[in-house]
């Protein structure tokens, strides 16, 4: 299916090279992620990826669990402009992530698959596949920083100091056709092979489906699971 799967994407990503500039972020997607995104806010540049191959399996990335007293505080300036603080979403430039999720229909095992492409200027593609067949039509969307979600805790150090911002609010705006359907989102980068995404109508109801987000990966909650993206990297 891997195989299947490539030969699919490269035949898609051809015929988006022939989009106007109103169908967005370009035609320079690819399965393996060209940036692996910092956690420090203070350094925006990335680690370039030299892998050429691209892992389907989620479940050889485990994150660790937060502690259950994790908080969180909306923060509504980033101090971008004397280069001290950078957001997530200015750090997920060239990053490709992967989602997989199975179950059986009548007997057969079906198989979805989700990627997350954000080009150099942090907007995002979307494409989905069924059983290695490229499902409907790709998701093109700007996305606007609103606010940076502070994450602090006293015994879990990877949301201290450096990386006590990587979480923000952003405003999805999709670019299909004539559509422009607007939602809102939470980023939370784990670390540099995993992204939480949760969504919603509002600043605030992302802001709570945050907070419990939180919550779930601290109780090991498998609800967090449909939230987690991993970093499409070549397998070990």
């Amino acid at each position: 299916m891997k195989k299947f799967l490539l030969i699919i994407s490269i035949i898609s990503m051809a015929a988006i090279s022939c989009a106007d500039s109103n169908g967005a972020g370009g035609a320079t997607e690819s399965l393996v992620t060209k940036n692996i995104p910092s956690l420090n806010k203070s350094v925006k540049d990335g680690t370039p990826n030299t892998q050429s191959s691209v892992s389907l399996s989620v479940s050889a990335q485990q994150a660790s669990a937060p502690a259950t007293g994790t908080t969180i505080e909306v923060a509504q300036t980033t101090d971008t402009g004397t280069g001290t603080t950078y957001n997530v979403l200015d750090r997920l430039y060239s990053t490709t992530w992967y989602q997989s999720e199975e179950d059986y229909d009548d007997g057969r095992l079906e198989t979805e698959e989700t990627f997350l492409f954000f080009d150099s200027s942090s907007r995002m593609v979307q494409r989905e596949y069924e059983n290695g067949v490229l499902d409907g039509r790709d998701e093109y969307s700007t996305l606007e920083w609103v606010a940076d979600i502070e994450l602090t805790s006293g015994n879990f150090a990877p949301l201290e100091g450096q990386q006590s911002r990587n979480a923000c609010i952003v405003k999805n705006r999709e670019m299909n056709d004539n559509d422009r359907d607007t939602e809102y989102e939470a980023y939370f980068l784990y670390d540099q092979n995993t992204l939480y995404i949760v969504d919603g109508d509002t600043e605030d109801e992302v802001s709570r489906e945050l907070q419990q987000l939180i919550k779930d990966i601290a109780k090991g909650s498998q609800r967090a699971a449909g939230d987690k993206y991993v970093l499409s990297e070549k397998a070990k």
